[in-house]
């Protein structure tokens, strides 16, 4: 004889199997294979410490964006290959990942390889280089994050002006970044905003120099107020070193590639006094920033708490490229072409992200021009940046 326990389990029998079948579909849905999303950064060679920074910055931005849900909600997950900062390796990897018909890459910030890599996507897959040297075609697969040399000069030579600086040198070396500047220095010089300015020195030397004394002596004899230093890394290092040796203690204005802090505290016993970069409105907030602006810039923060990431200037070079595709993506779903993501980039023209308002509408590629420039002074002390009074570009 069966016994009203018995009965019981034996109804609940159906009842479990149409739950369990109920939730099947669920559970696949909670296991869906990630989307992946190719970068391409400079995990080793000569860029090695910026790939790593933007590595570091994804591998906390995907959980953030996961956490968000996802692109449609299927989760991301961004594949990183080390293009060694190599522009052969850059090409390599490229060519393997356009066999995969990979749709979009993010990626390289090494803007040598994304020259390199400009002749295979003719007609995709996308390419947005994390690297704001490059200045790709109008209407071209090639996309490119961040303001521009000239443009940053100019918001420098804006921000000098406005101090009463007039007396103006430069020092660059002699690469690749030293003579983009100096190919737009006489038009920058010449523009309305160095109304009454001066050129008074205009110097060169070798990156890989670890002594620029000489130089630093010629700019002294001068006599400029200020100095538009526009080398990075340790070619920076050596050329204000040199200006304590020969006593030169005068306002330095450098560029965003110099505006991460574990770079500029090796620097510290000799930085000088006044020394400003130019940065985004991630390194410094204000309350006049947009409020999409704002709220990217909340986001950018709350990604990176939970790993205790540093936030300086090359900590976010990558997350404006990578939620402009992602946008693509959530609107467009992970089976869209290249062509439709190429397009869905080109429409944008006030889309909010941690560095101002992009704009791709007018053929620049970039969506940020001089507009955008937020001149920071850097705080030796308390190792951080802050907004300089007259930051803001008009």
């Amino acid at each position: 004889m069966i016994d009203r326990a018995s009965l019981r389990r034996f109804a609940l029998v159906p009842l479990l199997a149409f739950a369990c079948a109920v939730c099947a579909p669920v559970a696949a849905r909670a296991q869906q294979s990630p989307f992946e999303i190719s970068v391409l950064l400079s995990l080793t060679g000569t860029f090695a410490n910026l790939g790593n920074t933007e590595r570091k910055m994804l591998e906390s931005m995907e959980p953030y964006v996961n956490k968000h849900g996802g692109i449609k909600g299927q989760p991301i997950h961004f594949q990183i290959y080390d293009d060694q900062s190599n522009p052969q390796t850059g090409l390599q990897l490229t060519t393997q990942l356009i066999a995969k018909h990979v749709q979009a890459i993010l990626g390289s910030d090494v803007g040598g390889i994304c020259s390199a890599l400009t002749p295979l996507v003719t007609d995709g897959p996308v390419i947005f280089c994390i690297s704001p040297t490059i200045q790709p075609k109008a209407g071209s697969y090639v996309f490119v994050n961040g303001i521009d040399n000239t443009n940053q000069a100019l918001g420098m030579v804006q921000f000098f002006n406005h101090r009463g600086w007039k007396r103006i040198a430069v020092v660059t070396p002699i690469d690749s970044t030293g003579q983009g500047l100096d190919q737009h220095l006489t038009e920058v010089m010449a523009s309305k905003e160095a109304a009454g300015m001066t050129l008074v020195s205009t110097e060169h030397y070798n990156p890989t120099d670890i002594n620029v004394d000489a130089v630093m002596s010629r700019v002294k004899a001068s006599s400029p107020q200020a100095i538009v230093l526009w080398a990075v890394g340790g070619a920076f290092g050596t050329a204000i070193h040199s200006m304590q040796n020969v006593g030169l203690d005068v306002p330095v204005g450098t560029t965003s590639g110099n505006a991460g802090i574990d770079g500029l505290k090796q620097f510290a016993s000799f930085m000088p006094k006044d020394m400003f970069v130019d940065g985004s409105a991630y390194l410094a907030p204000s309350p006049s920033d947009p409020p999409g602006v704002k709220a990217q810039v909340q986001e950018f923060f709350d990604a990176m708490k939970p790993s205790g990431v540093t936030i300086d200037y090359l900590t976010g070079t990558a997350w404006d490229p990578a939620m402009i595709l992602i946008s693509a993506w959530r609107k467009l779903g992970t089976g869209a072409t290249a062509q439709q993501i190429h397009a869905y980039i080109e429409s944008q023209n006030a889309y909010a992200g941690i560095a101002g308002l992009h704009n791709y509408t007018d053929g620049s590629q970039r969506g940020l021009n001089v507009s955008a420039v937020l001149i920071t002074r850097w705080n030796g002390k308390t190792a951080s940046f802050s907004a300089a009074e007259g930051e803001k570009v008009k």
